[in-house]
């Protein structure tokens, strides 16, 4: 926490604002991998990241078509996600972010939305663990 927190981050989920349990698993994990990785996750700990999923859109993007003729088809998520770390039962750090994944596939195919939704919030979690620490992440999209 910005060289301040002694003995890590501990990590908790908020209540989602978004029905998709994966997607909040996913991004605890990229946090509890983050912080791993870093020396500084705690099982226990008095400071505590907790993410909570607030948004997910999902739209459709341009198909590639030849000739008039769909060739493809995909589909674009956009999460928006808070991450709080509180310790002495105040927030001490806020931070929200928001970032996308672009899915496609080939006519007949299926979209691995449920892949991109676990990569998406991987990627989420763990932005949010760095900033946690006060570590620059990728600006927003």
């Amino acid at each position: 926490m910005l060289g301040r927190v002694e003995g890590g981050l501990a990590l908790a989920a908020e209540a989602s604002l978004v029905p998709e349990p994966l997607l909040l698993r996913a991004a605890l994990r990229g946090a509890r991998e983050r912080l791993r990785q870093l020396d500084a996750f705690a099982v226990s700990s008095p400071a505590v990241l907790s993410i909570e999923i607030l948004r997910l859109d999902e739209r459709g993007a341009a198909a590639l078509a030849v000739s008039g003729q769909p060739q493809g088809r995909s589909e674009e998520l956009v999460v928006r996600a808070r991450g709080r770390v509180v310790e002495a039962g105040a927030v001490v750090l806020e931070r929200e972010l928001s970032r996308r994944a672009l899915l496609a596939a080939a006519p007949g195919l299926e979209l691995d939305r449920d892949g991109a939704l676990l990569r998406l919030g991987h990627r989420v979690g763990s932005e949010l663990a760095s900033a946690a620490l006060g570590l620059p992440t990728p600006g927003e999209v």
